[in-house]
C-alpha cells in the first residue's frame, strides 16, 4: 500500500494502520517532492492511496494489479478496505502460550536504499518484509543514514 501525499509529515491514521497491519501488509509513503516517483506511478492528484498486488495472469506470468482507495480517509474505513488485501492474522493455539525470549528475536540492521525510477519496482514490490519509503530533500533522517 502506498500513500502518495502532499502533507509534510506522516499522518496519525497512517501510523495507526501500519501498527494494525504489522507483518501483514507493506506500507510506503511518497511525498509530493518526489516528482520522479509520482511520475513513475502515474500519480497526478494528491493525496492518493493505492494498493498494489502481484498476481499471476492466465499465462502464469507475474503482473502487478492496483486498486485505488476512493472512500473517506478515516481510520475505520481504511482499515476495512485494507483488510481485504492483508495477510491473515496468525493464530496461536489456545492451549499453548506464546512466549518470546530476547534470544529468539533476530535483529537485522535496517537497510537503506536510494529509491529511483530504475529500482522502485524491485525494492517496493519484491521485498518480503515491510518497506518504508522516506522521501525528503537534503539530508536523510538519522534512522536512514
Amino acid at each position: 500500500m502506498i500513500l502518495f501525499t502532499n502533507k509534510k509529515q506522516t499522518w496519525n491514521i497512517f501510523k495507526g494502520l501500519t501498527a494494525v497491519f504489522h507483518n501483514r501488509l507493506d506500507f510506503a509513503e511518497v511525498y509530493k517532492s518526489a516528482t520522479d516517483v509520482l511520475k513513475h506511478f502515474e500519480v497526478d492528484v494528491l493525496p492518493k492511496i493505492v494498493i498494489y498486488k502481484r498476481t499471476k495472469n492466465d499465462d502464469g506470468e507475474l503482473e502487478v494489479r492496483s486498486k485505488e482507495y476512493e472512500g473517506v480517509k478515516r481510520f475505520k474505513e481504511l482499515e476495512k478496505f485494507l483488510t481485504h488485501f492483508a495477510l491473515e492474522v496468525p493464530s496461536v493455539p489456545e492451549k499453548e502460550e506464546a512466549t518470546y525470549v530476547a534470544e529468539d528475536v533476530v535483529k537485522e540492521e535496517p537497510k537503506s536504499y536510494q529509491l529511483n525510477k530504475q529500482n522502485a519496482d524491485s525494492l517496493v514490490f519484491e521485498e518480503k518484509r515491510i518497506v518504508i519509503v522516506e522521501v525528503s530533500k537534503g539530508k536523510p533522517h538519522p534512522l536512514f543514514e
